[in-house]
């Protein structure tokens, strides 16, 4: 029988799936706010995508489809005209935005207590091959745009782990931390509701975009002036949506969504030895689906 390391970590068991003299659980992600006072937090939530690994990542690195796909919950049209910058470094790439004097987005109208207009930050950071966390957040419009800025405001940090399934199937995993209605229970479950409807409208969307290339076998790019982030470094490729337009589903179409493929076209950014681990409950490895998400309150 094969033997694998594992490693027990943020409630969940990490399988290392090559050479168990080579483990070490220091390369997981590591996650500052996890267990700290002061923050809210929801765990041990999976979802099942029917599409590639590939095309989640493009999904996580790319701020600007909340504009368009997540209208009930994280985004609204005050960002639909707000360019994305990108930045890498050897194995991370941060794709980020600020959308200023803004409306809040429904989850902020719902759980914060803004005065007006706000300034909302999106930082999408991508660990290669297949970790990520999102950095999103708002302050009273019209102060300074730093990280001190953003450590007083509204501010939550989405965790997202996934593991490859098949070559058009992943196991996607995450979990949220907030510094908002931290210890109310009934935000927990809002929350968790909240995100799990977010991610279903991408898991939806992404499968219609799978289903497009099998059955083309091709990608096709359109390009939209809300992609034209600064190339660098080699980051020149900035794509959107790799299938026909004409062969999505009319509420698909509606959402389109901007493609980086930056790991097809930049795969010498992934580390030699870079680790491979999986991520589930620490009871039963592969997690539970949550109940169907509902709208906002």
């Amino acid at each position: 029988m094969k033997n694998f390391a594992l490693a027990e970590k943020y409630n969940a068991v990490w399988l290392w799936a090559g050479d168990p003299a080579a483990a070490d659980a220091n390369r997981i992600l590591d996650i500052p706010e996890y267990g700290k006072p002061g923050w809210g937090l929801v765990d041990g939530q999976y979802l099942h995508f029917a599409t590639s690994y590939l095309n989640l990542t493009d999904n996580l690195v790319d701020p600007a489809h909340t504009s368009y796909v997540h209208k009930r919950t994280i985004g609204n049209s005050g960002g639909e005209d707000v360019p994305v910058k990108v930045e890498h470094s050897e194995g991370h790439i941060v794709a980020y935005r600020w959308v200023t004097n803004a409306e809040p987005v429904p989850v902020m109208k719902t759980y914060g207590s803004f005065k007006g207009n706000i300034d909302r930050w999106q930082y999408y950071h991508l660990y290669l091959p297949s970790n990520s966390y999102v950095d999103f957040g708002a302050v009273d419009t019209g102060g300074e745009l730093t990280e001190k800025a953003k450590e007083g405001g509204f501010r939550s940090f989405t965790y997202n782990f996934l593991t490859p399934e098949t070559a058009a199937s992943t196991h996607y995993f995450w979990l949220h931390l907030r510094n908002y209605g931290v210890g109310i229970a009934q935000v927990d479950v809002d929350i968790a509701r909240v995100y799990t409807q977010t991610f279903e409208e991408d898991r939806d969307l992404l499968a219609a975009i799978q289903q497009q290339q099998e059955a083309t076998g091709v990608r096709e790019y359109v390009k939209l002036s809300i992609d034209r982030a600064p190339a660098r470094d080699g980051l020149a490729h900035l794509v959107v949506l790799p299938v026909r337009l004409d062969d999505l589903p009319a509420d698909c179409v509606e959402r389109v969504q901007r493609r980086q493929r930056i790991l097809e076209d930049h795969r010498h950014l992934v580390a030699a030895q870079r680790p491979h681990v999986a991520f589930g409950h620490a009871d039963e490895f592969l997690a539970f689906e949550p109940d169907p998400a509902g709208d906002l309150r």
